[in-house]
């Protein structure tokens, strides 16, 4: 876990100054003191980290919810349109019987005659009114299979309207938990940097006091000194006035003051790089400079620049300098890979390929992507606390790293 930088600095200044520390009550229990206030500014780091992992699963679940909610909304519409055009054959076909019902109700007998005395035979005047019902029999028969077709796609629409109904509800709930999420990171973000503020204050402090007993140190053996140079002086004088006297041989011994510091343990160096492919499709390798470019700026929920980012806001703000469109989502970008065919392991990735974080490794609960820039390094928008910043590829937990590769 990598903290802010203040981290660092308290472990530098209580291990050069543990020498003028030792055997002061006061300062002993000043390091104490920001000791305990450097634990609580870990831990509230970490929450924090933890709260922008929750926004971002929840960012990437409500993304997968609107996708679905637009598909089914998209399935109603052409429902309604094959509903429409079915509503059109049935009136149609109910025309054209309604013509022929009025053709032969106007011709009256005269028509019913024309069918009997028409004919030559016995045979073929049955014929006539045999053929004649048979048609009407198939018109009959044509309405009622369309309209049974638009019986069955109204009930097809009810469904995809309840459907829709629900999924609407899973988008306000999803929602609803994100909005909270995002409160919860405020919130924690104003506690941290409060927290942060208060430990470089007594940093300050601390260093001032500090500076003010090595002052006061090295006064006192700079009047140490000279009282001893003074003290040899007037020795001198007094030997040299006697000179039969033997003279002692004088030896001056100076303290060695013994040199301390404190120790810390040296970091576990980092995850050697990963051997680099060239299979994980045509990404943009300039898209990795531009992530480079923003370093230092700092993590905004559903910010995509120039000013400020999250995870995905980075990602595609990146590719799209590069002129390509990514879905400001990271769920959506991984979707885009996977569909792409180009999703390889860490060991086959190259600069300007996009990586992804999901829970236990599952492609289907995506919350974090970075740009991968070489060398084992990716640059990503990790939380309030840190901003936009380049680490190891090996950031956070190892275990939920999937991979990466090229959308395009």
């Amino acid at each position: 876990m990598k903290l802010k930088g203040t981290t660092l600095v308290v472990a530098a200044l209580l291990g050069m100054s543990a020498l003028s520390l030792a055997g002061q009550p006061t300062l002993a229990w000043a390091d104490e003191k920001t000791d305990a206030l450097q634990q609580r500014v870990n831990k509230a780091y970490i929450q924090l980290e933890s709260y922008t992992t929750e926004l971002e699963v929840a960012s990437s679940s409500l993304y997968t919810l609107k996708q679905d909610l637009s598909s089914i909304q998209g399935q109603i519409e052409e429902t309604k349109q094959d509903i429409a055009k079915k509503k059109k054959e049935i009136s149609k076909g109910q025309k054209v019987i309604a013509e022929r019902s009025a053709a032969t109700y106007k011709r009256g007998n005269a028509n019913l005659l024309s069918v009997v005395f028409g004919a030559t035979s016995f045979d073929d005047m049955f014929s006539r009114i045999f053929y004649a019902n048979k048609v009407a029999d198939r018109d009959n028969k044509v309405v009622e299979q369309v309209k049974n077709d638009m019986v069955a796609l109204e009930k097809s629409e009810q469904e995809l309207e309840a459907q829709q109904t629900q999924q609407k509800q899973l988008v306000v709930s999803e929602e609803q938990k994100k909005n909270e999420v995002e409160q919860k990171l405020a919130e924690q973000r104003d506690f941290y940097n409060s927290l942060d503020k208060q430990l470089k204050e007594e940093l300050a402090k601390e260093e001032a006091r500090k500076a003010a007993e090595e002052a006061a140190r090295k006064a006192a053996e700079e009047e140490a000194k000279r009282r001893q140079e003074e003290a040899d002086k007037l020795a001198q004088q007094q030997q040299q006035q006697r000179p039969q006297a033997q003279r002692p041989q004088g030896q001056n011994q100076q303290a060695q003051r013994p040199q301390g510091g404190g120790s810390s343990s040296a970091p576990a160096p980092a995850p050697q790089p990963p051997t680099l492919g060239s299979n994980s499709g045509n990404s943009p390798s300039g898209a990795a400079g531009i992530a480079q470019a923003q370093i230092g700026k700092p993590y905004v929920f559903a910010a995509s620049g120039p000013d400020a980012f999250d995870c995905s806001g980075l990602t595609s703000f990146a590719y799209s300098q590069v002129g390509i469109g990514l879905p400001h989502s990271a769920q959506g970008q991984y979707n885009m890979v996977l569909g792409a065919g180009h999703l390889v392991g860490p060991e086959s990735l190259k600069p300007g390929d996009l990586v992804f974080w999901g829970y236990g490794g599952r492609g289907t609960s995506i919350y974090h992507v970075a740009i991968y820039v070489g060398n084992g390094q990716v640059v990503h928008a990790t939380n309030p606390a840190t901003g936009v910043i380049q680490t190891s590829i090996y950031y956070g937990s190892s275990y939920d790293l999937i991979g990466g590769g090229s959308p395009v």
